[in-house]
């Protein structure tokens, strides 16, 4: 549990560094504002797996009276998938209700739900990646690989936006619980890259590509979008990629502004894509 001690601004340089000016609404940035930062990318995920494994959004008590996300649908899985889903959802819904608690604790009122797209978004990053209009629309409710590969936009993204955030983070117990998040998205990352390689080499219906062509359009999209080069699919160079890491075989890292790019889609103002009309708090 973070101490009271934990609320303290960052220096505005720091930020315009690492943000960029059109992501930050307002100067000091504190500590909490990065933990409501996650919160958001939070909401997107819980909701994703809470809708995927029991067909309904996580909890209105867990909103703070947000809006419920648009897309909602109870996905079709084998039983190992649906496990799979099942623990990553309890995992997710658990790092929402934490990180809620632990805002109020402080009486720093957690930011809302802002509006979430889990369903025409993934057909418009699938859209994206392949640069032309997939019919019929991708989903990643239908089978076991569409649905790991809809894990697969937010996961990597998950644990290189934490490892991203943690140079901001200025008190040593709120850098704890954030790198301990860091680690169940890690997992949940590596889980999810495990899954997709045992089908990497199948062809999707009815796209008539393989696996493992969607995930490497699935990077470059990511790569497009954050203006970076870091991003890797699962095969490179014919050789097995299974953890996005640098020469050193440490993980790559993204700052907020290149995060909140991807999961826009690369809106304008960062509204589109997963969050339609942006992401709620100071760094949005």
């Amino acid at each position: 549990m973070v101490s009271r001690t934990s609320v303290v601004a960052l220096l505005a340089t720091v930020l315009a560094v690492c943000l960029g000016p059109a992501s930050v609404s307002a100067l000091p940035i504190t500590d909490f504002d990065i933990v409501q930062f996650a919160l958001n990318l939070e909401y997107l995920e819980a909701n994703f797996y809470s809708c995927a494994v029991y067909g309904v959004p996580i909890s209105s008590s867990l909103t703070g009276g947000g809006p419920a996300p648009t897309g909602c649908q109870k996905a079709i899985l084998s039983p190992e998938a649906y496990a799979y889903a099942k623990d990553i959802a309890t995992d997710e819904i658990a790092h929402v209700a934490f990180l809620r608690t632990a805002l109020m604790s402080f009486n720093v009122t957690p930011v809302a739900q802002p509006q979430i797209d889990i369903g025409v978004a993934f057909a418009n990053a699938a859209n994206a990646a392949f640069n032309a209009t997939l019919s019929p629309s991708f989903s990643p409710y239908g089978s076991d690989v569409p649905f790991f590969l809809g894990s697969y936009i937010f996961e990597d993204v998950g644990a290189t936006a934490y490892l991203g955030a943690l140079p901001l983070i200025q008190n040593n117990g709120v850098l704890s619980a954030a790198a301990a998040i860091m680690a169940v998205e890690a997992y949940h990352a590596g889980a999810t890259r495990t899954k997709l390689y045992a089908s990497i080499n199948e062809y999707l219906f009815p796209y008539g590509v393989t696996t493992g062509t969607i995930i490497s359009k699935i990077s470059a999209l990511r790569d497009a979008a954050g203006k970076t080069k870091i991003d890797a699919g699962l095969l490179v160079h014919g050789k097995l990629n299974l953890v996005p890491v640098d020469k050193n075989s440490l993980l790559y890292s993204r700052t907020p502004a290149q995060v909140l790019a991807i999961v826009s889609l690369g809106g304008a103002g960062n509204k589109g894509g997963f969050f339609p009309m942006g992401m709620n708090g100071n760094i949005a």
